[in-house]
This record gives C-alpha cells, structure tokens and sequence, in this order.
C-alpha cells in the first residue's frame, strides 16, 4: 500500500502528539509519499522516518517515564510534555531546542528522576549504591 502525503501528515502529526509537520517537513512527506506510490520507496521505510521523527519529543518523554515510573506515558502526560501550552517547557518549547538527543534525555531525565515523579523511586532503588554499583545497576538496566 503506498502511503499518500495525506497519510504521512497524519501519521507524523500523530506521532508528535499534535504537532503538525512545518513546511519543508511536509514537502519532504510530499516526496516519500511520491516515492512509495512509484515504488521508489518502501511503505515500511516512510513509516520508519514518520516514527523516528519522534525521538526528539516523544521518545524522550515515554521513555524516560518508562524507566522512572515503570509506567507508560498517558495520552494527556504525552500533550503536556510534548506540545502543551500549558507548559512553557515542553520538548518543543525553544527551551528544548538548541538540544540535542542525548542532551533532551539527560535534561528530562534528571528533571523526571530528581525532582518529579520518579525521585522516590530512583532514590530508593539507586540512593545507597556507590558511582560504581549505580553505573553498573544502569547499564544492566538500559543495555542488559
């Protein structure tokens, strides 16, 4: 099934919890939509590049929930963090954005771990452990 341009917009608004794509984003969706309906381009490869425009937003902010919390972001936690006027720093405030990747995870983490609604827990579980240990416990963690 090629995807339309139509499709892409939708499923990158989706994915980015509302936030529509800007201009060059959507000619560039106009592109791969052109390039899957000629068979330029596989369907699954569009979809991948409409996911992975999440990892700057999205995929920050469930997945440093998942490891705080235990718990999946909701869909109301999501527009919060992500696009909300109510927060002045969402990931896509100007706050966010002279960001990189690495440097959004660290930030939302620390901010998440330290201060919000995984500090009890990220106390409690790696609190006592000495550098080395919580170096350890975390790569065994994340890495496995």
């Amino acid at each position: 099934m090629a995807y339309p341009a139509a499709q892409l917009i939708a499923a990158y608004t989706a994915a980015n919890v509302g936030v529509a794509p800007d201009a060059s984003t959507t000619a560039i969706l106009g592109s791969m939509a052109t390039q899957t309906q000629a068979g330029q381009m596989a369907d699954a490869t569009a979809l991948a590049c409409v996911v992975n425009s999440a990892d700057m937003t999205t995929t920050v902010a469930n997945t440093a929930d998942q490891f705080f919390t235990g718990l999946t972001t909701s869909q109301a936690g999501l527009a919060f963090l992500v696009n909300s006027g109510a927060n002045a720093t969402d990931l896509n405030d100007p706050y966010y954005a002279a960001f990189n990747i690495e440097n959004r995870y660290m930030n939302f983490a620390a901010n998440l771990g330290l201060l919000g609604a995984g500090a009890a827990s990220f106390a409690s579980t790696y609190g006592s452990m000495t550098f080395a240990a919580f170096v350890a416990a975390l790569y065994e963690t994340i890495i496995g």
